[in-house]
């Protein structure tokens, strides 16, 4: 499973993974959590590790997965 957010500042996304939920930003990976409502909280928050692009909570992040593109792999 993923998810995506298309901001001016560039691409999110959190990937379900062996190890539970990753957050990538532009491909950076700023963080593993245990499920996707974590993951997007702490991302639009930022409180998890920042992108190079800066402070996440300042790119417009939805805190709600419904507002994300969903995609199955």
């Amino acid at each position: 499973m993923r998810y995506s957010y298309t901001t001016r500042h560039g691409k999110a996304e959190i990937v379900q993974t062996s190890r539970g939920w990753e957050v990538l930003f532009d491909g950076e990976a700023l963080g593993t959590y245990t499920s996707p409502h974590t993951a997007v909280e702490e991302l639009s928050e930022g409180t998890c590790y920042w992108p190079s692009a800066g402070n996440p909570a300042s790119f417009g992040i939805s805190d709600d997965l419904s507002d994300w593109s969903q995609a199955r792999f």
